[in-house]
């Protein structure tokens, strides 16, 4: 078999995975990789650039296959055909380096292995359709692709947020397959692991990040679970994540806040910088997710926060400032990371724009009234639009005069190459 037959039969599973049981991308895409040890690195690769591929931009590709069925729906066909289908669209459009015959003739294999001769030969007709119409205005289709799969609902915040021209050049963006980025705990120490693990690693390019200090992209295909101290003295953790944590800028002796810790990554970065004298409190509403931090602090050598279970939409529980520097990373719609999680779009609505940001707001005002005076406190979210973040951040600006903002940012894949986000910097002058 091929690596675009094992490929396309793996992503095919997926994605089906992911529309019918409403499984997670990327813990299906996962649990396909590791139950198949057979699979290649050419596999893994092409696989997962298919799944996540398809999904950016599944809503533009259903409208390319309506055109193609004369006004047909797409959500009349047999799932498996559909599926194949966007698959063979999405190789047409979006991925040069397989030939569309071949994509076309593995398409047709697997559906007529799996549903009989008579749709595989509908299946082929139609891609042998597809690519006569696509191949003259293909610049145009993908635009157009990247732009009917936003959510109307969605195009109008980005426009509202980054103008129409933004918003377009966002969408493109999230169909650009990004690099994984791991940090390196000792940003002292980077230069040595780059030593060490680039001979390592012979399929990937390894390069020092820009904007964090601990990153390392990796491009190319690599297991890092499998290499010397993945989870000790290195761990994945993408670009624009490791911004936010090192905007707080911590500095040792300090009495340091993790209002939504998470399983800790960013913890982690603040607990390097903070040093052992100073004291690090880590909080969020779910105490499954604060276990996992108190075992990656072990496996880390940390010296674990004091942890606290705390629904701050409520107050700020057992939680007692003042602290020199709080970081409030709040729950969002996520945006900013659709590149890398395009199955989002399935699981946000319009009213997600109304309900995170009475959220975020609440979390961030009884979060600020811990901050000590002249303290810092930085508010991020991974999301590009104004009513996630400049929008929140004026609002409680608005209700508390003792706050100012010294600094905002939004973050762009085009303009960083991270995911997006946005951060504010806000200070306590009395």
């Amino acid at each position: 078999m091929s690596n675009v037959s094992s490929a396309r039969a793996i992503a095919a599973r997926v994605l089906l995975r992911v529309e019918q049981d409403g499984s997670f991308a990327a813990a299906a895409l996962s649990s396909a990789l590791e139950g198949d040890k057979n699979v290649s690195p050419q596999d893994r690769g092409l696989a997962t650039e298919l799944v996540y591929g398809v999904l950016r931009v599944r809503l533009g590709l259903l409208a390319e296959l309506e055109h193609l069925l004369h006004r047909g729906s797409p959500a009349k066909l047999d799932p498996l055909a559909r599926t194949h289908l966007l698959l063979g669209l999405y190789q047409f459009l979006f991925l040069d380096r397989v030939p569309a015959f071949a994509a076309t003739n593995e398409a047709v294999t697997l559906v007529t292995e799996g549903r009989g001769a008579r749709l595989g030969g509908f299946v082929n007709a139609l891609l042998r359709r597809a690519l006569r119409e696509l191949e003259a205005g293909k610049p145009k289709a993908v635009a157009r692709v990247a732009w009917a799969s936003t959510p109307e609902w969605l195009r109008q915040a980005l426009v509202r947020s980054l103008g129409k021209p933004g918003a377009r050049a966002f969408c493109i963006d999230t169909l650009q397959v990004p690099p994984t980025t791991v940090a390196v705990l000792d940003p002292t120490g980077r230069d040595a692991w780059l030593e060490t693990h680039r001979p390592l690693l012979p399929t990937a390019v390894l390069e020092a990040s820009g904007w964090s200090p601990h990153g390392v992209t990796v491009t190319g295909s690599a297991k890092l679970a499998e290499l010397p101290g993945f989870g000790e003295t290195f761990y994945v953790q993408e670009e624009g994540s490791q911004v936010l944590a090192l905007a707080l800028e911590v500095k040792p002796g300090e009495r340091v806040l993790d209002v939504c810790a998470g399983r800790g990554q960013k913890t982690s970065l603040l607990a390097h910088a903070l040093g052992p004298s100073g004291e690090l409190v880590a909080t969020d509403l779910h105490a499954a997710k604060l276990a996992e931090l108190a075992s990656r602090f072990e496996a880390l050598g940390l010296s674990e926060p004091t942890c606290a279970a705390v629904d701050w939409s409520r107050g700020s529980g057992t939680v007692v400032g003042p602290f020199d520097a709080i970081l409030v990373d709040a729950p969002c719609t996520g945006i900013g990371t659709l590149r890398r999680r395009p199955d989002l779009l399935l699981r946000r609505e319009p009213t997600d724009l109304e309900r995170l940001p009475e959220l975020q707001r609440a979390i961030l005002t009884h979060a600020s009234r811990l901050l000590a005076p002249g303290g810092r406190l930085v508010y991020a979210v991974c999301s590009v639009l104004d009513e996630e973040g400049p929008n929140v951040v004026d609002a409680v600006l608005a209700a508390d005069p003792s706050l100012q903002a010294t600094r905002c940012a939004r973050l762009l894949p085009a303009q960083h190459g991270t995911d997006g986000y946005f951060f504010a910097v806000l200070v306590k002058t009395s």
